[in-house]
């Protein structure tokens, strides 16, 4: 969450219009998939559930980072 809030601001100082807070909903599925995946083996089932999405949503998180990363990038370079 704080790395979201940390865009937002890089973004606004920079000029660039972005979401409030960039990549917070998806990283925060992400986590919560993350932690119900990891319950306890006795409910394997949650794992199943969980695992796939989960890596799936980490993915499109760092994904999304990925291309925040680069346009903070490309504003710098072309400041």
């Amino acid at each position: 969450m704080k790395l979201a809030e940390s865009l937002h601001n890089e973004f606004l100082k920079r000029g660039i219009e972005a979401d409030k807070a960039p990549g917070k909903t998806i990283g925060l599925a992400a986590s919560i998939l993350i932690v119900v995946a990891m319950i306890p083996y006795r409910y394997f089932d949650l794992l199943v559930v969980a695992g796939l999405p989960a890596v799936i949503c980490w993915i499109i998180y760092w994904v999304k980072i990925w291309r925040f990363s680069n346009r903070l990038k490309a504003s710098e370079q072309s400041a």
